[in-house]
């Protein structure tokens, strides 16, 4: 076993919450109807999360800021006219 203790108490503890986020989505209320409202906003999701990663990438790769922006404002109006 590598590695101090607190990291591997921190990737059990992340590991935990992860499970408990999607445990509380899948084991709790998959059975139920979701209310129209929260169908409402889950609909963007998929829109959201890829400028979000451009984004991310373009920042991480070039240390651009503005260069990112753009291209995540970019991706952001063009998923939403696919979405």
């Amino acid at each position: 076993m590598t590695g101090t203790p607190e990291l591997w108490i921190v990737i059990i503890a992340l590991g935990i919450g992860s499970f408990g986020l999607r445990f509380a989505f899948l084991g709790l209320v998959g059975d139920r109807a979701l209310p129209d409202w929260l169908l409402r906003h889950l609909r963007y999701t998929a829109g959201a999360i890829l400028p979000a990663i451009v984004t991310l990438a373009v920042g991480y790769l070039t240390k651009i800021v503005l260069l990112a922006v753009g291209l995540g404002a970019t991706v952001l109006i063009g998923a939403s006219a696919l979405f």
